[in-house]
């Protein structure tokens, strides 16, 4: 456990650096590989009651629309990582035939009572979901949400500051 702190620790100061927004989600995927193995992540925004896939490594599989009663729903709702094996993600959705991964991970992006997404990671690697794991994985769940909020703060404050300076010529 503490080897899996000490890389969500190494991993937040990664955050930290992160200048744009395609950066942040690059940065998730790839720091959950560390965590989850080799693998795709996709992370879903919810947009108006719907998923919308922000970022994905793994474009091919971009067209793949999220059913309202599937796992990542689930996730969603439970605000819960949920580990699911690749032979019943392939029953609902045979485009993953050809995935070379074992198992997908769906980790709720919430803070507090508010869920905003899901990070979903299909791993080259088994995954089974032990108390550790889901404890680190809720770990790393409240950073990711911390690295959005931080994000739109930054945002914010740049365009306010920029709409000062313009008041000075």
């Amino acid at each position: 456990m503490t080897a899996s702190i000490n890389r969500l620790n190494k991993s937040l100061l990664k955050f930290l650096t992160i200048n744009t927004i395609d950066e942040a989600y690059k940065t998730i995927i790839d720091e959950a590989s560390f965590l989850l193995g080799r693998g795709y992540g996709s992370i879903y925004l919810l947009q108006e009651g719907e998923f919308r896939r922000m970022y994905t490594t793994l474009p091919k599989f971009a067209q793949i629309t999220p059913r309202k009663r599937g796992y990542m729903y689930a996730a969603f709702k439970k605000k819960m990582p949920l580990a699911v094996d690749i032979k019943n993600i392939k029953k609902v959705h045979p485009e993953f035939k050809e995935m070379p991964a074992k198992s997908t991970i769906f980790i709720s992006l919430s803070y507090k009572n508010k869920t905003i997404g899901v990070l979903t990671y299909n791993s080259f690697v088994g995954f089974k979901m032990t108390a550790k794991e889901k404890n680190i994985l809720k770990l790393y769940e409240l950073w990711q949400v911390l690295l959005f909020k931080m994000y739109n703060r930054v945002k914010r404050c740049k365009k306010h500051w920029r709409s000062e300076i313009s008041l000075f010529p």
